[in-house]
C-alpha cells in the first residue's frame, strides 16, 4: 500500500500532461502535445515496473519461509498497488477535460488526466514484482549453495582437538 502511494505521486510529479487548446468550436492538439500523450503510459510503466521489482525483491528476502506463497502474494500485491496507483493518479492530477472545456475561454490550455491509455501498462507491478520474487528465490538458493559446498576445514569445529605434527 504504502509503495504504491509512493510509486503514484512519483508518476504524478514526473509525468508532462499532454493539453487541449480551446478553441471556438471545439479543443485542438498540437503534435507536441500528441507525443506527451504517450508519457503518461511510459512514466506508469517506469515507476510501477521499478516498484514491482524493488517490492518483490525486498519481500522474498525478508519472508522466506514459504516462497511459493511469497510469489503468489508478490504478484496479487502488485495488481492491488496498481489499482491504487491508478485511483490516485485520477485524483492527484487535473480533472477530466471533456468537464472542464465547457468553461475555458478561447486559447486556454485543459491538461488531460492523469491516467494511462495502454492497459498494458497495468500489468508492469505485478510482471515486475514476480521477477524480483524470482531474483530474490535466485539469491537466496545461491547463498544456500554457497554454504554447503564451503564448510568449515574439517577438524577446527568447535569440541574437537588439533594435533600439530611438529618435527
Amino acid at each position: 500500500g504504502v509503495a504504491a502511494v509512493i510509486g503514484a505521486v512519483i508518476w504524478w510529479q514526473v509525468t508532462p500532461l499532454a493539453a487541449y487548446t480551446r478553441t471556438s468550436d471545439n479543443a485542438t492538439m498540437d503534435e507536441a502535445q500528441l507525443a506527451k500523450q504517450f508519457g503518461t503510459d511510459g512514466w506508469f510503466l517506469v515507476v510501477g515496473s521499478a516498484a514491482g521489482l524493488i517490492s518483490g525483491l525486498v519481500l522474498v528476502l525478508l519472508r522466506r519461509r514459504n516462497p511459493i506463497l511469497m510469489v503468489l502474494l508478490v504478484t496479487v500485491g502488485g495488481a492491488f498497488a496498481t489499482a491504487v496507483m491508478l485511483q490516485l493518479g485520477l485524483l492527484l492530477g487535473p480533472s477530466d477535460p471533456s468537464s472542464v472545456l465547457a468553461h475555458t475561454p478561447v486559447g486556454d490550455k485543459v491538461p488531460l488526466q492523469l491516467k494511462p491509455d495502454a492497459h498494458g501498462v497495468w500489468f508492469a507491478w505485478s510482471i515486475s514484482a514476480l521477477f524480483g520474487a524470482i531474483l530474490a528465490l535466485w539469491i537466496s538458493e545461491a547463498r544456500e549453495d554457497s554454504s554447503r559446498r564451503h564448510p568449515a576445514l574439517p577438524g577446527y569445529g568447535p569440541g574437537e582437538q588439533v594435533f600439530l605434527n611438529r618435527p
